[in-house]
């Protein structure tokens, strides 16, 4: 399979997170497989949703290639310059091409070589859904379908690092507050409690509250950002609701607990009717760079270790299976969720070969 080719057929097949499913481009990379021969499983859950394993290879010591098949949404087409999967400059468009189609598609080439070899160690292609909202893929896999990945002790995510090697990510923590207020008629709002006015009180000192977050040496400042803020049923009725959701990034030495009690302390001295409560949580991660599969991917992509203030899987599959993962993507990281999303042929072509000699290394 050319990688070139396969990114614009996944590009153009949607798989946008909570509206077309992954269940559509996992049979598409299914097909794909029957043609090549390879054993998979198909794990579809959840109506549109799907996880997907394909193997290769036997024995001890297991490395995965793993991705996810979900993409964030298209967004307003008409602030897009170039069509979904379009080829032109030395660049491939559209959603999903850094993030991360171009790397679905460089693992499967990558397979379908490595599969003329002699292996002596299994090597694992995991493509999993809903990576971009709340890991429901692998948490699904990781639980339900845990004996599939008995005895792998390596992982790959090929998520866009532009051919780095990411060994360390800051903590992700999902916070969603929910702000009580009482309705009243719009002509008399002094006779109830806006929650939309008190949340944007809220708001105002949590921002202020962002400048003395703590920093690390390695990964800077920690941080907040307000996602989206919903609240109201009509312009004349005072808002009885209204629900803030919070993108925390944690550092070593904070937690999600943490950061939620901090917040719950500034509702507190706002004096508003609010709770607060986590949605997602998940810790910092940071390989050790002596780490084999650390090494072994440095020394083949020939570049240096990378540290991330985004979040990855890696650090789930090291927590739930013990899996050392480090994320070497051919994608950048500056186009993720960008109108006109891009992805480098050359750095494309470049990862599935590095792909190759690391299986040709690590199981040969």
């Amino acid at each position: 399979m050319d990688a070139i080719e396969l990114t614009k057929e996944l590009i153009i097949e949607n798989s946008e997170n909570n509206k077309a499913g992954e269940l559509g481009i996992a049979k598409l990379i299914s097909e794909k497989l029957d043609n090549l021969s390879i054993k998979y499983a198909l794990l579809p859950f959840g109506g549109q949703r799907a996880n997907l394993i394909a193997e290769i290879g036997t024995g001890k010591d297991g490395l995965m290639l793993n991705g996810h098949l979900d993409t964030v949404p298209i967004g307003d087409e008409t602030k897009w310059h170039h069509s979904q999967g379009e080829e032109t400059r030395g660049r491939i468009y559209g959603r999903g091409a850094s993030d991360m189609k171009g790397g679905i598609a460089s693992m499967l080439s990558a397979l379908e070589k490595a599969n003329t070899l002699r292996l002596n160690k299994r090597i694992l292609l995991v493509l999993v859904s809903d990576e971009e909202s709340f890991s429901s893929g692998s948490l699904k896999l990781l639980k339900k379908h845990h004996n599939l990945l008995k005895g792998v002790r390596y992982g790959i995510i090929s998520e866009p690092t532009g051919l780095g090697v990411q060994i360390a990510q800051k903590g992700a923590v999902g916070i969603k507050i929910e702000v009580s207020g009482k309705p009243a008629h719009g002509s008399t709002p002094w006779k109830g409690r806006n929650a939309i006015v008190d949340a944007s009180k809220l708001i105002t000192q949590l921002q202020k509250d962002s400048g003395s977050l703590k920093k690390h040496k390695l990964f800077g400042r920690s941080s907040q950002n307000i996602g989206t803020i919903t609240g109201g049923t009509m312009g004349n009725v005072v808002p009885e609701a209204c629900t803030i959701e919070i993108d925390r990034r944690i550092i070593p030495g904070e937690t999600g607990k943490a950061a939620l009690s901090k917040i719950r302390d500034t509702i507190s001295k706002q004096r508003i009717k609010a709770k607060a409560s986590i949605t997602f949580d998940a810790p910092p991660f940071n390989l050790d760079s002596s780490s084999r599969i650390a090494s072994l991917v440095k020394t083949h992509s020939k570049t240096q270790f990378l540290y991330s203030n985004g979040y990855t899987e890696a650090e789930l599959y090291k927590r739930l299976a013990g899996i050392d993962s480090v994320v070497f993507g051919p994608g950048e990281k500056r186009m993720a969720h960008t109108y006109d999303e891009s992805i480098s042929i050359k750095k494309l072509r470049a990862h599935s070969e590095c792909l190759v000699s690391i299986i040709r290394d690590y199981a040969t």
